[in-house]
C-alpha cells in the first residue's frame, strides 16, 4: 500500500493498494491515444507493486503498430492478440479469454465501444473504466455506440454524461 501526494494542499492524498491493471489498446503506434496509455503504464508501474498487463488487438508484427514498445517500463507485460481488425469476433473473443484468465482488478478500456459491453458481463469483481480519447463528435453519434451499447455501458456506471 502506498499513499500519493499530489502535491497540493487544495489536492488531496490518496491510499492506492497494490493491484493488477490491464489497459486494452488497439495498438501501441503512434497516436494520442497510444501515448496515454504507455505513460499511464508506465507511471503506475512506480506507484507500489502495481502489476500492468497491456492488451493490444492489432497484429505486434506489424512495426506501425509498436512505434511505443521501446518507451515502455519493463515492469510493463504486453498481450497481443495478432488480429487484423478491432471489430473481429477473434479480437472481443481474445479480450474476454484474456480479462478471464488475467483476473485483473481493473480494465482500463482505451479502444472500442464494443468492449464498453463487457461490464454487463459482470465479470467477478473488476472495476471496468472506458476512455474515449478521441469519440467522433459525441457518443450518441458514433455508429458502433449510437444507442445500446454505450446506454448499457453508462447503466453499469462506467460512463459519465
Amino acid at each position: 500500500m502506498e499513499i500519493v501526494d499530489f502535491g497540493t494542499p487544495a489536492q488531496r492524498q490518496i491510499t492506492i493498494n497494490d493491484m493488477k491493471i490491464l489497459q486494452i489498446a488497439l495498438s501501441l503506434g503512434g497516436g494520442g491515444a497510444e501515448r496515454i496509455v504507455t505513460d499511464l503504464s508506465n507511471r503506475l508501474v512506480t506507484m507500489g507493486n502495481h502489476e500492468v498487463v497491456i492488451l493490444t488487438i492489432l497484429d505486434d508484427r506489424d512495426p506501425r503498430n509498436v512505434l511505443y514498445m521501446k518507451a515502455l517500463s519493463p515492469k510493463v507485460r504486453v498481450i497481443n492478440l495478432h488480429c487484423k481488425s478491432g471489430l473481429q469476433a477473434k479480437a472481443l473473443w481474445g479480450v474476454f479469454k484474456t480479462i478471464k484468465r488475467e483476473k485483473p482488478d481493473i480494465v482500463h478500456n482505451h479502444f472500442s465501444p464494443p468492449l464498453l459491453l463487457f461490464p454487463v458481463l459482470r465479470l467477478s469483481n473488476i472495476s471496468f473504466f472506458a476512455a474515449l480519447q478521441s469519440p467522433p463528435s459525441s457518443p450518441r453519434n458514433h455508429p458502433l455506440g449510437s444507442g445500446w451499447c454505450f446506454r448499457k455501458a453508462r447503466s453499469a456506471g462506467q460512463i459519465q454524461g
